[in-house]
């Protein structure tokens, strides 16, 4: 029965991907498929804009996925990824990306790569990793970061190398010590977040740095009024998406193009953005999830 299952459900999910082709398709939504593989054929679908791969079983992705040079979202949250894949480094128009809650222990080089390719939301978070590479201070689109709970034991000196950065999170660490150094090299960020981390309060002079989060949990809505300057009142979207910076908005707000562009909930099953509860599988997020904020 399993094998059948998994027969069906794969040759559905190529037919699915060949539908976005033939209809170019700027949003594909594969997510919560116990997917192992990527579609060999999702190479083809050179327009998509949007691609959700979240809660699957994914643990390599294909040398191909360079082809598709609009990509600017990409969601692999949830799979079981062990090393970040060296090709996302080639993705051409990528700016928003989500890889955590995988087992990912370090990060390579090339990943300063991606300071060609305009990333400026990038989610980390739940993952293993201990360090940084220096190339990450050349990532210098970047705007959202967020390293939580993984295994920093420093404080990672690249961020004050990335003047663009403005919500960091880096609580839930094992970072033991932080200096006056580092926070200082870091006004230029709206917020830096540094709770749960195992340094004794009187290492830091925290009060002192407006953006630095730390201490008991402060009403993050009367933080940001106070810390929001007139000019920066325009950014309040993007204050917003980064309280919960891992999440993304997985549906598309185009009403004509939903049939080729929701996404396959188990083996036969689609999930409409007009119908949701109704046509969802038990057991799945009728939402489709949200995993970045974005809109």
């Amino acid at each position: 029965m399993n094998t059948f299952y998994h027969f069906v459900r794969d040759n559905h999910l190529l037919a699915i991907v060949e539908t976005a082709q033939v209809k170019g398709s700027v949003c594909l939504n594969l997510s919560n498929n116990d997917l192992k593989y990527v579609p060999e054929n999702i190479h083809t679908c050179n327009r998509l804009v949007k691609l959700f791969l979240h809660k699957n079983l994914i643990t390599k992705l294909p040398s191909t996925l360079p082809t598709l040079i609009n990509l600017h979202t990409l969601t692999l949250d949830y799979n079981g990824l062990n090393e970040f894949p060296k090709v996302l480094c080639e993705l051409k128009s990528l700016t928003n990306l989500n890889i955590s809650c995988n087992n990912i222990k370090t990060l390579p080089s090339e990943i300063g790569q991606m300071s060609l390719l305009q990333v400026r939301w990038l989610t980390l978070e739940n993952n293993q990793l201990s360090e940084l590479p220096n190339k990450f201070s050349s990532l210098k689109s970047l705007t959202h970061l967020n390293l939580k709970n993984n295994c920093l034991k420093q404080f990672p000196k690249q961020l004050c190398a990335i003047e663009s950065l403005r919500y960091s999170y880096l609580c839930s660490n094992n970072i033991s010590k932080i200096t006056d150094e580092y926070l200082s090299g870091t006004t230029f960020m709206k917020l830096l977040d540094i709770n749960d981390n195992p340094f004794p309060d009187d290492n830091l002079n925290y009060k002192k740095f407006h953006h630095v989060f730390y201490g008991p949990k402060r009403n993050e809505c009367e933080y940001h009024s106070a810390e929001l300057s007139d000019e920066d009142s325009d950014s309040y979207d993007d204050w917003e998406n980064s309280v919960a910076t891992s999440d993304i908005d997985t549906t598309d707000g185009s009403d004509t193009e939903y049939d080729a562009e929701v996404g396959l909930q188990g083996a036969l099953v689609f999930e409409s953005p007009l119908f949701g509860k109704e046509l969802a599988k038990p057991g799945l997020d009728p939402g489709l999830g949200r995993h970045f904020g974005l809109r």
